[in-house]
């Protein structure tokens, strides 16, 4: 069986948000991701089918926030605050005007990341309530993993099928057997006949040249060699 991979993005998709792929599909996702790529990515077809559904689960998760979820997200960081803005209830309130320039800047990011663990991360990092640009940048930073996965899925369900090897006749499978005998004969033939024009000569060294040659490369002559020279 295909061991799974847990693909999960802390404090962004829920386990029950987040899709299990299989070891190939989690490769080709970080191969994906690579700024960079060294080629085009082509992967089998079911590896393509596989990240197409995994793809469906993370559009889910990454569908943008409605601006009453982000209004709701940002009341207790607003009460958290050392300049807490008027919340009497009326849309064009302090408040309800800051919340609402909140939602169109971070109308590209997705509602998942919304939770509780950024909601108290935000109200112990922010003493004073924030700009529309400071939102963007913490809550993008807390699903960067998110959506790059989420484009990486993406190209890898765009990306080509890759082609099947193709079959060899028992024919074109017999013509590259006898290929291979033929050059094998050939080879064998051509190093016979080496031998027989150019037979091996045995060089001997005498003793006085072996065992300078054993000084010279630094090597302790033999005790047999030192015996004969005497």
């Amino acid at each position: 069986m295909t061991q799974a991979v847990a693909v999960r993005q802390e404090g962004a998709v829920t386990s029950a948000q987040a899709p299990r792929v299989s070891p190939r599909l989690f490769a080709v996702m970080r191969e994906a991701a690579n700024p960079y790529p060294r080629h085009v990515i082509v992967v089998p077809e079911w590896v393509r089918l596989e990240a197409e559904a995994a793809l469906a689960i993370y559009e889910k998760a990454c569908a943008p926030a409605a601006p009453a979820a982000i209004r709701a997200w940002l009341l207790p960081i607003n009460a958290g605050v050392a300049n807490a803005l008027a919340t009497n209830g009326e849309k064009t309130g302090p408040f309800d005007q800051r919340a609402a320039a909140i939602a169109v800047a971070c109308s590209d990011l997705p509602a998942s990341v919304l939770t509780a663990d950024a909601q108290r991360a935000a109200m112990r990092e922010w003493k004073f309530f924030p700009a529309a640009a400071d939102v963007h940048q913490f809550l993008k930073e807390r699903c960067a993993d998110l959506l790059q996965r989420r484009a990486a899925l993406k190209l890898i369900a765009a990306a080509p099928a890759e082609k099947p090897a193709p079959v060899q006749t028992e024919e074109q499978r017999a013509k590259i057997a006898q290929g291979l005998r033929n050059l094998s004969a050939e080879l064998e033939a051509s190093a016979r006949a080496k031998r027989q024009r150019d037979p091996v000569k045995v060089a001997h060294l005498d003793p006085v040249t072996l065992r300078a040659s054993y000084i010279a490369q630094g090597v302790p002559v033999p005790p047999y060699l030192a015996e004969a020279l005497r």
